[in-house]
């Protein structure tokens, strides 16, 4: 994994059903403050994030960044207004300072709206798209994510508890919306169960471990 073009040591990312993903990680190199940072698998994976980057401190002779998905404002405080009969897009526009959104129908939908002024920007999103995330491309989604259903055999899976499951094979796209499969010994039923929470774990070891949490499918 490259972080800004360095050499990932350790460090986990966190993908959240809601919100933003963030990003702890051990580089040799620091990374300033509010800069774009970009995480890519250099090893031929799919996986590449764009964020900001929020903390870097020294540690020993490592340093330790923290990265948030996005323009890093989300934090930022928004001006009360009162908002009346107005497209979610334009309501957004009038309080972001950075944050960039994807294409979504939904951002057409007129809305009567009142922003506090003890709010900052992910409480108005909170407020008017209570299902919103952050994709790899560091865009605000607000819609849902559409459940993928993916195909998990038993080698995969290294554990199963009663609310998580790690998994061996970091090529399935696991993220949070997906559905998989799993047979349950204790009932001799199969289940499905979506994941509204994934944790992806390098190691100095090189290895990766995607840990979920996850709850039943109905």
């Amino acid at each position: 994994m490259l972080v800004n073009g360095v050499q990932l040591l350790d460090g986990f990312a966190s993908f959240p059903l809601k919100g933003a993903w963030s990003a702890a990680l051990h580089v040799s190199t620091p990374i300033a403050p509010s800069t774009p940072t970009q995480i890519i698998d250099d090893q031929g994976g799919l996986l590449q994030l764009n964020g900001t980057c929020k903390l870097s401190s020294e540690d020993g002779p490592e340093f330790r960044a923290v990265i948030i998905g996005g323009a890093g404002k989300l934090g930022a405080p928004v001006n009360p207004a009162w908002h009346q009969s107005e497209p979610l897009s334009a309501i957004f526009s009038a309080h972001t300072s950075g944050e960039a959104f994807a294409a979504s129908p939904s951002l057409s939908n007129q809305q009567n709206s009142y922003v506090a002024s003890a709010w900052i920007f992910s409480d108005l999103l909170d407020e008017l798209a209570p299902s919103w995330w952050m994709n790899d491309a560091g865009l605000v989604v607000v819609d849902p994510p559409i459940p993928s259903f993916v195909s998990v055999s038993p080698s995969d899976l290294l554990k199963l508890a009663p609310h998580g499951a790690d998994f061996k094979d970091t090529q399935i796209m696991l993220r949070p919306g997906a559905v998989f499969p799993v047979f349950v010994a204790a009932t001799s039923q199969q289940r499905q169960f979506q994941i509204v929470n994934v944790r992806i774990e390098w190691m100095r070891s090189g290895q990766t471990r995607v840990r979920t949490e996850i709850n039943p499918w109905t």
